[in-house]
């Protein structure tokens, strides 16, 4: 509860609002196969994992691997000492991020709070296009009503004038 209270805290349409918390972060001191074993432990509905972050003692991102990485090394190689570390990451109070299947959040410290995915950006745009369409939609319907309030108003105009012009059993209309 707590999790979901802190993540309703950012602004929709930002990373901090589109972020999962599930991803998976490894300390620097773990080696490739304990990485493999938390992979292996993680519950079959887990979303997709495209890469593993790796992290100090305090949260803060340091690197990253692809999995390709991991069944390129040695199970006893550090994670640390493979992880590559010029890494793309993204503040919570972003509203845009790159190309890439999954994008590491960071607060202002540098620490992981989560990832936005493709898919989790591409939800938002389509949320907002669809939003659009909503607001086209309640336009249009006006602009129809105004028009035809506007037709029905000439057209008493119209046959006022008419009436005006009438004269029955002596009266002036």
């Amino acid at each position: 509860a707590a999790e979901i209270r802190r993540l309703l805290g950012y602004k929709d349409g930002t990373a901090g609002g589109m972020m999962t918390t599930q991803f998976v972060a490894v300390p620097k001191t773990a080696t490739v196969a304990d990485t493999i074993e938390v992979l292996r432990a993680l519950p079959e509905d887990h979303p997709t994992v495209h890469y593993v972050y790796i992290t100090d003692e305090y949260g803060k991102l340091l690197g990253v691997n692809s999995l390709r990485t991991l069944v390129l090394y040695n199970a006893d190689r550090l994670m640390g000492d493979i992880m590559y570390d010029d890494i793309i990451s993204c503040l919570t109070s972003e509203e845009e991020e790159d190309d890439i299947p999954a994008m590491p959040v960071v607060d202002e410290h540098g620490t992981l709070l989560g990832i936005v995915t493709t898919d989790d950006a591409w939800d938002a745009i389509e949320d907002d296009v669809a939003g659009d369409k909503t607001k086209m939609n309640v336009l249009s319907i006006a602009g129809i009503t105004v028009a035809s309030l506007m037709g029905l108003f000439l057209y008493s105009l119209i046959l006022l004038q008419l009436a005006g012009s009438l004269h029955l059993g002596g009266l002036h209309y």
